[in-house]
This record gives structure tokens, sequence and C-alpha cells, in this order.
């Protein structure tokens, strides 16, 4: 017995240490990536710089225009983007740091830190992004309702870990890794890491494409136009408008979905998920369907703000568009025929189940007689 205590106590450090590395990888991926977005969108703000000095207007070259222009907005925009930046670089350093990172992942001061930073980058966005008051309003609205948001999964996280009975679910897994059977929950990481890192990608390119939008900014004002504004929205702006709230919503849907996936990544046993989403009983793969259908909602923003502004005629944006429904029938015909293949296993599974149990109690009979 206490060999089999020594063995238990020997393998239990590896297996948690796995883990933690595992955590620290995906948080070590969003902080640089949210670093290197911040640091640049940093040096060079949405509206660019005033390219000479004006002594009538007290404009000087090298300032931001936004600056002058709204002042307010670029207060909100430059603070709101150093906070993310100084949290993404707090973070790397102490993920870096072996002695520091795995005590602040295991009291979640580390992903306390990342939230603080994903809702200042929404902030940025939010001021950054827009120079009028109805797009600054559907932007608002949609940086309240993920905030809003984030509470309420952190209260379902935590009611849902603490009331959960895991001492079933535990006696499995110590079963199936005696037994040698770890491959599911490896498919399933694998499967969250993948969604982590599309969900960064994309927030990555719609922040960059929200700050500095398809055809530039003007340099000089005008009586037609103002420096720092968007071309596109004073020469199309119904155009404008189709990229910009696509593009917020793109964004918006990988802030979400990477919010979804942190808590994923925190919980050793990700099966208490399961107790507060539907179709639990099925797989476990539907306990991921929020987070696909947020990944699905980025793709759809992605390829309406694509075919809005990269081309300024319609003609051409037509084309864009029917390359686009191929995409989207090829995405649907692919859902319907994983639903299909999904109700005719599960149809087998449940036939095949009182069969099963038949013969059980036949060769109970058998070998009781």
């Amino acid at each position: 017995v206490g060999g089999e205590g020594g063995q238990r106590q020997q393998r239990r450090p590896p297996r948690s240490k796995e883990q933690l590395d595992d955590k620290r990888q995906v948080l070590l991926l969003i902080a640089i990536l949210a670093g290197a977005l911040t640091y640049q969108a940093g040096l060079t703000p949405p509206g660019g710089f005033w390219q000479a000095d004006d002594d009538k207007l007290g404009h000087r070259a090298g300032y931001p225009v936004l600056l002058d222009n709204y002042p307010r907005r670029y207060k909100a925009f430059f603070y709101c983007n150093a906070a993310s930046f100084m949290s993404s670089v707090a973070l790397i350093l102490l993920l870096v740091n072996r002695k520091l990172y795995r005590l602040g992942i295991r009291c979640y001061a580390l992903h306390v830190c990342m939230a603080v930073g994903m809702l200042a980058l929404m902030g940025a966005y939010a001021s950054g992004s827009s120079r009028h008051l109805k797009t600054s309003i559907y932007v608002l609205t949609l940086v309240v309702v993920v905030s809003a948001s984030i509470p309420l999964q952190v209260a379902i996280f935590w009611y849902f870990r603490n009331h959960a009975d895991n001492r079933q679910d535990s006696l499995r897994i110590r079963r199936r890794r005696a037994r040698g059977q770890e491959g599911p929950d490896k498919e399933k990481d694998e499967e969250l890491e993948y969604l982590m890192l599309l969900a960064v990608l994309a927030a990555s390119v719609t922040y960059q494409s929200g700050l500095r939008p398809a055809g530039g900014m003007w340099q000089e004002d005008s009586a037609a136009y103002s420096a720092g504004n968007p071309i596109l929205r004073d020469i199309n702006k119904r155009r404008y408008d189709i990229f910009l709230y696509s593009n917020s919503t793109s964004f918006m849907a990988s802030v979400v979905a990477i919010v979804m996936l942190l808590p994923l990544t925190l919980s050793d046993d990700v099966k208490w998920l399961q107790r507060c989403l539907p179709f639990h009983k099925v797989d476990l793969k539907w306990s991921l369907w929020p987070v696909h259908t947020a990944i699905l909602l980025d793709m759809l923003g992605l390829l309406v703000a694509y075919a809005a502004g990269s081309t300024k005629k319609w003609e051409s944006s037509r084309n864009v568009i029917l390359l686009v429904l191929p995409v989207l029938a090829y995405i649907a015909l692919y859902a319907m025929a994983a639903a299909i293949y999904i109700y005719i296993r599960r149809g087998s599974s449940q036939s095949q189940s009182p069969s099963r149990q038949a013969g059980q109690q036949a060769t109970s009979v058998e070998s009781s007689s």
C-alpha cells in the first residue's frame, strides 16, 4: 500500500505541471498578441499625425490628429490602449518566470489581469474606431453586452464548479489514466487550443482594421471633410457603415470566444460545463456550441467586412459576394452532414444498448444456473 501511495505521489506532480504549462502557453499566446497590437496602436494612433505645422489652426507636425479634433476620444483611446498594453506586459513577465506563473494561475490572478486587459482593449476599440455618434453607439452597445456577459460567465463557472459533484468524474479520470485511455481528453485540449488561436488571430485582425479602416484617413482639413476622418465614409457612407458594423461584430465575437474559452483552461475537468449547457447528455463536444457559434459569427463578420472594404465599386463587391456564397453553402452543408451523422450515431447507440442489457442478463442467468 505504501508503495502504491508513493507511486501516486510521484505521478501527481508531473501531471499538474503539464496542465499548468498548457494553461501558461494559452495565456502567453494571448498576452503576446495583445501586447503587439496595443504597442503598434499606441505608436500609430487612429487618425494619423499632422504632416506639417499650421500656425492658424494651431496644428504641429507629428502630433496626433485625433488629439486636436476629438480630444476626449483620444484620451479614452490612449488610456485604454495603455492599460491593455501594460497588462499584457505584466502577464508576459509573470508567465516567463517559472516561480511566479504557477502561483498566479492557481490563484487566478493572471486570469483577472487578462480579463482587465480585454476590457481595456474593447474600450480602446470603441473610442478609436469611430468619430460619429451613431456608429459609436453601436460599438458601445456591443462593448456593454460583452462586458455584461463576462461576469455572468464567471458566475456560472464558479457556481457549477463549486456545487458539482466531481467525485465520480475524478474516479473515471483515474481509471482512464490507469488504463492509458487519455485520447479523448487530449483531443479536447487540442480543440480548445485551436479555437483559442483562431479567436485571437481574428481579434488581432479586426482590431487593426477597425482603427485603420479601408481607404485610409484624410490628412488635411477642408470644407468638405475633416482631417483624421475615414475617407471611405465621406465618399461612400453606406459601404463604410457595412464595413464598420461587420468588423465590430467580428471583433466582439472574437472577444466573446476568448472569454468563454478562458474558464475551460482554468479547470482540469471541463465536464462540469455540461451541467449548465443543453445537449449535455448527447456528447461532450456539444459543450462547446456557444464557442462555435461565436466563431461562426466572427467568420461571417470577417467575410462581410472584406466584401465591403476590399473594393469601392458595387460590381466588384458583387463578385466578392459571389465568392463568399459557396463558402457559406459549404459551411451549411457540413453542419447538416455533421448533425445527421450525430443523429444516426445516437440512434444506433440507443438501439444497441437494450441488446447489450439482454445479453448481460442472459449470461447472468446462465452463470447462476
